[in-house]
């Protein structure tokens, strides 16, 4: 399928595991001048970029669908649509106005929630590219040791749920493209080109190869139950170096 015209109806989602630069990409469709708005109903954050929404507020570092609210509380109201279902929503709704871009990484590892956007947009004619950032499972675990340092935890981290998370988004990747969906998955340069050739009405020419699970799981049965430890060049980097001012120094 050939893309679309920027402004026209249609849904750009970026996926991907821990690491892989999602935030940081979609950062980049949010233009100068972007105005924040709430669905009120759904409970969701949305910029309107003139020729495009961005799903999800990037006021924190966890934005896009994964920062999205919903409806549903608790104790106030434990019937209302949770944060996923709320996004969900927001995307169907707003890519039947103008061309919508999301990401988020519960998103990127959940099969049926995709099928139900792809579903109810390709019943209205809404063209719909899904795009999963490819990258090493050492990549993953470097890009969130480095993001934990940054936050002062310099403590070991088990990678089993980072292995959990990088499956789960090749098993989804797998999925869409058996299901028929426009899916396909290359390194992060390369679906940045492959987005702006589909805004131009160009035909995406990365790769639609399904994952070899069967290798994927044997190679990261033997990285489970590992721990890592930042390097000290991201200590160096992130973490502020202590000063020897005291006291001591006006004497």
């Amino acid at each position: 399928m050939n893309g679309f015209k920027l402004g026209q109806p249609g849904f750009i989602n970026i996926r991907g595991t821990n690491g892989t630069g999602k935030s940081f990409m979609m950062r980049q469709f949010i233009t100068e001048g972007a105005t924040l708005h709430n669905i009120e109903d759904l409970n969701c954050a949305y910029y309107d970029c003139g020729t495009h929404y961005v799903i999800g507020s990037y006021a924190n570092s966890c934005g896009g669908l994964d920062g999205v609210k919903g409806t549903h509380h608790e104790t106030k109201n434990p019937d209302g649509m949770r944060s996923y279902e709320s996004g969900q929503k927001a995307i169907m709704r707003l890519a039947k106005e103008k061309t919508v871009f999301a990401e988020g990484l519960i998103f990127s590892g959940t099969f049926k929630g995709t099928q139900e956007v792809f579903d109810e947009l390709k019943a209205a004619g809404v063209p719909m590219f899904v795009f999963t950032i490819d990258i090493e499972l050492d990549a993953a675990i470097e890009s969130v040791m480095e993001r934990r340092v940054k936050k002062g935890n310099v403590e070991p981290m088990n990678i089993d749920n980072v292995i959990s998370v990088f499956m789960r988004s090749y098993v989804t990747y797998n999925k869409c493209v058996d299901y028929g969906m426009h899916a396909y998955k290359g390194d992060r340069d390369a679906v940045k080109q492959a987005i702006h050739g589909v805004l131009e009405g160009v035909k995406p020419t990365l790769t639609q190869e399904k994952v070899d699970m069967d290798k994927l799981n044997a190679y990261l049965k033997t990285m489970k139950g590992k721990e890592v430890v930042p390097t000290q060049a991201q200590i160096d980097t992130h973490l502020p170096k202590p000063t020897t001012n005291s006291l001591f120094g006006f004497f």
